[in-house]
């Protein structure tokens, strides 16, 4: 993402916060620390978050909306490997949110490739993606032992907040 949408994005998430439109967030400020030691899921950060969503195997759902724009958010935990001096295993957790739907048979022309190219060396947080049966997607993830509420939070927002942008940058390359 260049420079001028990563400031939209930082702008939006200072609007939101302080404008009072972002009740997950007051939500889950409000919520006791969870217990020292405890195994740490996905599940369980969205609960103490008080954040709604949907389960189905191994995907979760989450909507959120800010001020009228809804974005759906899929999310799941990833193990990454089994670390030797606990025991347990060490996992991500992935979200990722559509951006747009292709048309059957697009072909994405070579300026929208360099432009996701030159939006994935400016990304702060995340990558965007482009898959034939997905369309355009943006990825994210975070390690699941050391985050907390705010942490799935922050990661929540700027999903959102960088799928709306996105689609103001690459969606009038579909359109042509």
């Amino acid at each position: 993402m260049t420079r001028a949408i990563m400031g939209c994005v930082v702008a939006g998430l200072l609007t939101a916060a302080t404008a009072g439109a972002l009740s997950i967030t007051a939500r889950a400020q409000s919520q006791p620390p969870s217990a020292a030691g405890a195994d740490k899921s996905l599940e369980g950060l969205l609960k103490e978050a008080r954040i709604d969503y949907t389960h189905n195997q191994e995907v979760y759902r989450i909507t959120i909306e800010i001020n009228g724009e809804a974005t759906v958010i899929f999310a799941r935990e990833r193990p990454l490997y089994k670390d030797q001096a606990t025991g347990q295993e060490v996992k991500l957790v992935l979200l990722w949110s559509n951006v747009a739907k292709l048309p059957e048979g697009f072909k994405p022309p070579l300026a929208m490739l360099q432009r996701m190219a030159q939006i994935n060396d400016d990304l702060l947080i995340g990558n965007v993606s482009l898959g034939t049966d997905s369309g355009i997607r943006f990825n994210s993830s975070f390690w699941l032992p050391t985050a907390d509420k705010q942490i799935l939070v922050h990661y929540l927002l700027v999903t959102h907040y960088s799928r709306l942008n996105l689609r103001k940058e690459l969606l009038p390359y579909i359109k042509e």
